[in-house]
């Protein structure tokens, strides 16, 4: 098997071996062959059709046509004369903490083409690596290991914890919201100097304009960007610096009181805003599907989501409002407006994604999967992407925001995001068109990970294969 990738090598210049016969080429040593797809190029939308993708060593060694080639009998085909190729999807905003939760999530991403992570606070690269081995198949990690948070101890360079984790082998820094102003700038210039990146919360403490400018690369959720935006910023928030500094807990710090922000939005700041984010080159990663699934799990629509069968009980009983630490604090009685604040909470997500794509601001597909956000590891990507042309973006631009914006933001040489000679050979088989209809990136028929077919039976064993028993 291979282990999981972390770094991606550089783009080769490949030739493949083969024999001129007539007007056909006759290939030698190929591994696998996927014969007469529709390849959607995800960065113009264009389709390409009458070719086939050939693979070697684990790489997509040429897209050559069809009536060209002649294909030694030795090689694996896939017929895909009716199917649709796009990358393999990323999910940019995931959480696993343990090796129970890898073996939980590993099966679970494959199986719904994300082939690929960025983790946002939990193992560490090598603990990724290590954990791999007991997969045949793996998806591409990036991973921050332990997120930032609060200010420094006393005594303490506010930035030392970035040497501390740039030795263990993180790929970027997670930022999360309790971190003051001062410490957030002293970690930028040490990760400026280290060659490493931020990623993360906007904290509460911050301006989301003043995030972007200190070199954040990527702003997770859209936590205090309507206070960013509001027309009485400073008056709320120093209420909500007050609320959250009396009660440190997720009800604060994502789903504040929301109807003050809404009635103050300011056109003026959010044009200020969207200028910074653009000109920053500042990635938003919603993941509007987190706030929609806390929003719906108190439904009985929710609960009866057949995906949930793939999840352990211990998850699903955690879930229950009940035992959530998110919930089990609120009275009984309560529990429906609660539910109908999230959900205004979701709908304004939607709504500044409408008006930040309106205006050139970029995102990326996050779904913050974990053991504690009511979500299906791999099967709610696709929920995100749904959500993205809800809010007003193509399907072609809602795929773009699971491969080549992704590939854009790590900015990793030979990665592209897309299906083309060179790249990685990892991608996914679709039995209907994703620019029709961008539900039907869940019609998957394959998966080809590493340059190797994992077909719709071996999927199906994947799904049945996730451990019954995780650690919370």
């Amino acid at each position: 098997m291979k282990t999981i990738f972390i770094g991606f090598v550089g783009l080769l210049i490949l030739v493949f071996s083969c024999k001129r016969n007539s007007s056909t080429l006759q290939l030698e040593q190929v591994d696998l062959l996927v014969k007469n797809p529709t390849i959607i190029d995800v960065r113009t939308g264009s389709k390409l059709q009458d070719h086939s993708i050939i693979i070697k060593n684990g790489k997509i060694e040429a897209i050559l046509e069809t009536s060209n080639i002649e294909i030694p009998q030795e090689t694996r085909v896939v017929n895909a004369a009716d199917k649709y190729v796009i990358p393999g999807l990323w999910d940019v905003h995931t959480h696993i903490q343990n090796q129970n939760e890898l073996d939980l999530f590993f099966p679970l991403l494959i199986a719904n083409g994300v082939l690929g992570i960025r983790d946002m606070g939990g193992l560490l690269p090598s603990s990724f690596k290590e954990g791999s081995q007991r997969h045949e198949h793996a998806p591409k990690v990036i991973a921050a290991g332990p997120w930032v948070d609060g200010p420094a101890p006393q005594g303490e360079d506010p930035s030392a914890i970035i040497d501390t984790l740039v030795a263990q082998g993180v790929d970027f820094i997670k930022i999360q919201s309790a971190v003051p102003l001062d410490r957030l700038k002293a970690i930028a210039t040490r990760t400026n100097e280290l060659g490493i990146h931020m990623a993360g919360h906007v904290p509460y403490r911050v301006n989301a304009g003043e995030a972007s400018d200190i070199g954040l690369r990527t702003l997770e959720h859209y936590l205090e960007f309507y206070l960013s935006i509001s027309e009485k910023e400073a008056d709320l928030r120093q209420q909500h610096i007050a609320l959250v500094e009396q009660e440190f807990s997720i009800r604060t710090i994502a789903f504040p009181p929301i109807e003050q922000r809404l009635s103050t939005w300011s056109d003026e700041k959010a044009e200020k805003l969207i200028e910074k984010l653009v000109l920053n080159k500042t990635w938003i990663t919603p993941t509007h599907i987190d706030i929609r699934a806390w929003s719906q799990s108190g439904t009985h629509s929710f609960w009866e989501d057949e995906r949930l069968d793939f999840l352990p009980p211990l998850w699903l009983d955690f879930w229950k409002p009940d035992q959530h630490f998110g919930f089990n604090s609120i009275p009984k009685k309560e529990l429906p407006g609660y539910y109908d604040h999230l959900n205004q909470w979701y709908e304004a997500y939607v709504h500044l994604t409408n008006v930040f794509h309106k205006n050139g601001v970029k995102f990326l597909a996050g779904t913050d999967a974990s053991s504690w956000n009511f979500q299906v590891p791999g099967a709610t990507l696709h929920d995100e992407l749904e959500i993205f042309v809800e809010a007003g973006l193509s399907p072609l631009e809602a795929l773009q925001t699971a491969s080549c914006n992704v590939a854009d933001y790590l900015q990793i040489d030979g990665y592209d995001g897309t299906v083309s000679a060179g790249q990685e050979a990892d991608f996914v088989i679709l039995d209907a068109d994703p620019l029709d209809d961008i539900h039907n990136t869940t019609k998957i028929s394959a998966v080809v990970l590493d340059g190797s077919l994992i077909d719709k039976s071996e999927l199906n064993k994947l799904l049945q294969s996730t451990p019954k028993e995780v650690v919370n």
